[in-house]
């Protein structure tokens, strides 16, 4: 099988249809069509710097379409890992660069092939780009602005649930959304840089090496980390996204999450040090005195995602947090209000 992903001589970058069957990136051409490359990040916008978009998607086919509108003046690639869905055909649809895995490896493994399309393609920067989310306008650019000095490796931005299921799940899942930004907003002006992720985050190729963890954020910080360079919190790049839909489905994230945390040892999530969590949560109230009621039920929640992620780590239940687990349900396209978010 071949690996043919390159550009044409008129300097447009190929709509390809690549079917991953291997962890490996084996693939072969199944169709090509060609389309622009944009250039959003020549010299006249960003220096240096050439951003791809990365949308790892697994059964999104309801949301990709609202996405891939809003965000169509830049690069995009969709990897469908492995989708039983009409994901594909709606990245096709958008005139996109696609990338199929014929079965699902993973998030992690999504983007490692999102990565190696980018260095192929000359790209500086990637862009990870939840598929059920709406990023606000500007915050890509916001989020790629900060890679343009030496010393920063890669930013994240604040993430905002919108409700897609219960009210209580939604209430909860905003308190802790809030822990994990208020408390990233801590650790800059502490440290001067940031955990980062979770469902859009940007990172500069060099030497990058998406290395061994459940969190593929957490890994790509890590890596970046052991670089010398930093990560950055940018507030006001601000990605809207589905919250979970019910209390199992916040649980399970989030013994998710301390898993993968527990695996990664050096892990900067706000969540994960103590000093970091206290002020954060302090931080999350003073912001919304709504919130008051939902954070003890949101520190249970956690507590015993912590408990669970322990146990299954002593374990060794490595293999469990291989996928995502996702939910049997048909998805419906984003809806964003702003009304309750300055």
């Amino acid at each position: 099988m071949s690996n043919d992903l390159t550009h044409d001589s008129g300097g447009l970058l190929r709509s390809l249809t690549v079917l991953v069957e291997r962890e490996d990136f084996a693939a072969t051409r199944a169709e090509t069509e060609p389309v622009k490359r944009l250039g959003w990040t020549t010299a006249d916008r960003l220096n240096h710097l050439s951003c791809l978009i990365v949308i790892c998607a697994y059964n999104e086919a309801p949301n990709l379409p609202q996405l891939l509108k809003k965000v169509a003046a830049y690069d995009v690639l969709v990897i469908d890992d492995g989708s039983l869905d009409g994901t594909a055909a709606a990245a096709l649809a958008a005139g996109v660069n696609l990338v199929r895995h014929a079965k699902r490896l993973g998030k992690k493994e999504a983007l490692r092939d999102g990565v190696r399309f980018a260095i192929q393609h000359g790209y500086s920067v990637v862009l990870d780009l939840g598929a059920d989310t709406v990023p606000d306008d500007e915050s890509i650019e916001k989020l790629v602005a900060p890679l343009e000095r030496d010393d920063i490796g890669g930013a994240s931005g604040r993430q905002i649930p919108m409700k897609a299921g219960s009210r209580l799940a939604y209430l909860i899942d905003d308190v802790i959304w809030a822990v994990l930004s208020n408390g990233k907003e801590y650790q800059m002006r502490r440290d001067g840089d940031a955990y980062l992720g979770a469902v859009m985050f940007t990172f500069k190729l060099d030497l990058m090496n998406i290395g061994e963890g459940t969190n593929d954020d957490e890994a790509v910080w890590s890596h970046l980390r052991s670089q010398g360079l930093r990560t950055v919190y940018v507030k006001d790049a601000v990605v809207y996204f589905d919250a979970s839909s019910s209390l199992h489905a916040i649980l399970d994230r989030r013994i998710r999450m301390n898993f993968g945390h527990l695996v990664q040892k050096d892990s900067g999530a706000p969540s994960a040090v103590f000093a970091v969590a206290a002020m954060s949560l302090f931080a999350t109230f003073n912001e919304s005195k709504r919130r008051l009621p939902w954070i003890l039920p949101a520190m249970a929640i956690e507590t015993l995602a912590k408990l669970w992620a322990w146990k299954d780590f002593r374990n060794r239940q490595f293999g469990k947090y291989a996928l995502w687990v996702t939910l049997n349900k048909t998805k419906s396209p984003l809806a964003v209000d702003y009304t309750d978010h300055g």
